[in-house]
């Protein structure tokens, strides 16, 4: 049996198509072809959420990966606002790539639609592209060292 996530020919819906040009402008998938992301967007499944609906809360299992295909979520960290986040942008990352409970809460800041991505198919797209995982790599130490200069503006007495 072939395996699910290796290109191969096959019909896509419209909603696939949309999703693959979505996931073109994903930070984290910008190192995959359209064609390597046929099978992503297949593998993945669409959720929607109403206006301030939770769609993960701080300190529970990360079970999936999300990318905001519209609408807005904010993050929030022990109840304060961290960043609010748009079309394109992903979310859940980090405790799909370390199973460590969740860091910040995720709410919908107005009806949302989501594509989700399990942490199973995740672990097994950056075995089966490894420019996926350079990606990641780059969008992690991007966020960090974002989070280091704000830290440390703050620190400077800088709002």
């Amino acid at each position: 049996m072939a395996d699910k996530l290796q290109p191969q020919n096959r019909n896509i819906s419209q909603s696939g198509i949309r999703n693959v040009f979505l996931l073109l402008g994903v930070p984290i998938f910008s190192a995959l072809s359209a064609e390597e992301l046929v099978p992503v967007a297949e593998v993945s499944r669409e959720v929607s959420f109403a206006a301030w609906e939770v769609i993960y809360r701080e300190g529970e299992p990360g079970q999936h990966l999300f990318v905001i295909i519209e609408g807005e979520v904010t993050l929030l960290r022990e109840g304060r606002e961290i960043a609010l986040l748009s079309k394109r942008d992903f979310l859940g990352e980090l405790s799909v790539l370390d199973n460590a409970p969740r860091i910040d809460s995720a709410v919908a800041r107005m009806p949302t639609t989501l594509l989700a991505i399990d942490s199973y198919t995740f672990e097994r797209l950056l075995h089966v592209y490894p420019a996926l995982c350079q990606a990641v790599i780059h969008v992690l130490t991007d966020r960090l060292r974002s989070a280091n200069r704000r830290r440390r503006l703050a620190a400077d007495g800088e709002p």
